[in-house]
């Protein structure tokens, strides 16, 4: 079986993860870590750094999204 290498859009999405888990979803140290761990893999155009910048404050915001509706699922639970 041969192994598929990983396209630039999926490095992009890894290193996005784990900058947001290592900052612990603060936005502005999750963009400067990913930017830092992404240069690290070499020269990038200015839109693949936009898209990185991109795919952070998207997944930030799914984040966001996903823990309001668990606490508003809660607050209504507890209202009965």
């Amino acid at each position: 079986m041969q192994r598929q290498k990983k396209s630039n859009s999926d490095i992009r999405c890894e290193i996005a993860d784990e900058a947001i888990k290592e900052e612990n979803y603060d936005w502005h140290r999750s963009v400067e870590l990913a930017i830092k761990h992404y240069k690290a893999w070499g020269d990038h155009s200015v839109s693949e750094l936009d898209d990185l910048i991109d795919i952070v404050r998207r997944k930030i915001e799914d984040e966001e999204k996903r823990q309001s509706q668990i606490k508003l699922k809660q607050y209504r639970n507890l209202r009965g």
